[in-house]
């Protein structure tokens, strides 16, 4: 029988967040990590990805990384 009131059931939301700087994504583990599940990727390739497979609640994506920029990732998301 599943019991949706598992304590070891983790219901924060999960958040998916992009950016090609490290210290970036350093600095927002830091802040979101006792709130949120997450989820990082360093390049709109494997935003994609993640995204597909993790089903994020929210993706905060930076807007300005080299290769598939955040607003070609959003496009991407969108269709």
């Amino acid at each position: 029988m599943n019991d949706s009131t598992d304590p070891t059931e983790d219901r924060r939301p999960k958040l998916l967040v992009v950016d090609d700087e490290p210290a970036n994504l350093q600095v927002l583990r830091q802040i979101l990590q006792a709130h949120y599940r997450l989820a990082f990727a360093r390049d709109g390739e494997k935003a994609l990805e993640l995204a597909a497979r993790e089903k994020p609640d929210l993706i905060l994506l930076d807007v300005m990384m080299p290769g598939l920029t955040g607003l070609d990732v959003c496009r991407r998301l969108k269709a």
